[in-house]
């Protein structure tokens, strides 16, 4: 059985994607160990079947801790313990999830082991955005320096995956060969997500409300000060509508200053996290859901896992003209694309929503489960590692 070390910066659980991956590997013969972060200082476990490795918690000075937790590759202590499972386990693959992963899964490989870029996001472009929000992230996390690696990284992996095509493009656009690249997107475990327990409660406290929901992160690149201020100008014509956001993030106060300021405090709901078994019930209770995020360099290069949770429930979206979330709402005819940043647009689409409510997916459940199932991108991600296994093993 061949062995897959799969490299973490974040803490885990949870990751949606790793733990998607990490399964069909799994299903396809291969044994997964994985390595993270361990700022909460838990102890090694397994989970699903992941062999999962954290960071040793040797500091007792949280300053110290966070600095052996922080995912640079030149950090000795994430350097050391990568090297201790390959030795330990004689792992045959290293699959680096983001860019600050892959130098780390390059330097500990040796030349010996292949690395797989795991391409969650464009990473520098998203640098570039928080660069913006946190000027003291310009001195440590520059994405001028970041393209230079990200180029780097593409060029010494022995392979990339991406999550949507315009990724592919952008990389072939920049000189990596087109076979080099496997698209494994976002898409839903169907079976499993739609069978997910409804919470009653939740269905039963927005009964008789017309429901915009955004379930995930808070942060200024989301666009939700959109949605928030769609509201003021939507309550003459709904007056039963109400935007639930369900998840939290570093400006969810200057969020609730908007709804404040905007007299929408009533109409607005903020539910803090919540585990992610709720998700289904409040995407049920939802009227329409919505991804609200700008089009950029970064949005424009990967899509959320929320937009096909939202699908597969068949529920309308309202969503940005970022270029992959068009190009899937358009596919499906799920929902209606607004401006980015365009408050007045995003109004206008979600009233064409709530006067045709029923127009929307024309295609049957089994057709629509089919085109969203995560089965077609595990089958994408196998067959990479199958390929590059059946190299490994020749003489």
């Amino acid at each position: 059985m061949k062995k897959i070390l799969m490299l973490l910066q974040k803490e885990f659980p949870p990751d949606i994607r790793v733990e998607k991956e990490a399964k069909a590997l799994q299903k396809a013969g291969f044994e997964i160990h994985l390595l993270c972060r361990n700022r909460q200082k838990k102890k090694d476990e397994v989970i699903h079947g992941i062999y999962v490795d954290r960071l040793k918690p040797i500091a007792r000075m949280p300053v110290l801790h966070a600095l052996i937790n922080y995912p640079l590759f030149l950090n000795p202590f994430w350097i050391r313990q990568a090297t201790r499972i390959i030795e330990r386990e004689h792992i045959d693959f290293i699959h680096a999830h983001d860019l600050p992963m892959v130098p780390l899964g390059l330097l500990v490989s040796r030349g010996q082991i292949p690395v797989f870029y795991d391409m969650h996001e464009n990473y520098p472009a998203a640098m570039r955005i928080w660069s913006q929000r946190r000027p003291v992230s310009r001195w440590f996390r520059t994405y001028r320096w970041a393209e230079h690696l990200d180029n780097y990284c593409c060029q010494k992996a022995r392979h990339i995956f991406v999550v949507v095509e315009e990724q592919k493009q952008r990389l072939v656009q920049e000189g990596i060969e087109a076979e080099k690249i496997t698209v494994v997107g976002n898409r839903v475990e169907t079976d499993a997500f739609l069978a997910m327990p409804i919470e009653q409660d939740i269905l039963a406290k927005y009964r008789n409300q017309f429901v915009i929901l955004y379930a995930g992160s808070f942060s200024v690149d989301r666009g939700l000060e959109v949605a928030i201020r769609a509201v003021k100008l939507l309550l003459p014509h709904i007056p039963n509508v109400r935007l639930v956001l369900v998840g939290d993030g570093p400006n969810r106060s200057s969020l609730e200053h908007l709804a404040r300021q905007e007299q929408v405090a009533s109409a607005v709901e903020f539910t803090g996290w919540k585990p992610f078994r709720s998700i289904p019930s409040y995407i049920r209770a939802a009227s329409v859901c919505i991804v609200p995020q700008p089009g950029n360099a970064f949005i424009d290069t990967t899509i959320p896992h929320k937009l096909f949770q939202y699908m597969i429930l068949r529920k309308p979206v309202l969503v940005s003209d970022a270029r992959p979330l068009k190009r899937w709402v358009q596919r499906l005819k799920a929902g209606e694309v607004f401006i980015s940043g365009n408050v007045e647009d995003f109004v206008k689409c979600a009233l064409k929503i709530y006067q045709n409510f029923n127009t929307y997916y024309p295609m049957p459940d089994s057709e629509l489960r089919d085109i969203l199932d995560w089965k077609h991108d595990a089958a994408n991600l196998i067959s990479v590692y199958l390929r590059q296994e059946s190299t490994v093993t020749e003489p």
